[in-house]
């Protein structure tokens, strides 16, 4: 089984990495169109990784967290 400091630094390089795609992904698609759909876009999936870290640590039970 792996340690706990393991599972912090795999899952903290997996969010780090699946941030960085969505943000070049939304600079991509933000160039293809105008000013407002392109902020929207930006700030849609800018907060994509914040959801999946709030959501895992509700399930975890951890509203500590979710509040910080």
């Amino acid at each position: 089984e792996w340690g706990p400091d393991w599972v912090f630094w795999l899952n903290f390089l997996a969010m780090k990495l699946l941030a960085s795609i969505l943000g070049d992904f939304t600079k991509k698609l933000a160039v293809h169109t105008d000013q407002v759909i392109g902020g929207l876009i930006n700030a849609t999936f800018g907060n994509a990784v914040e959801v999946v870290v709030v959501i895992q640590a509700l399930l975890a039970n951890e509203i500590l967290i979710v509040q910080a």
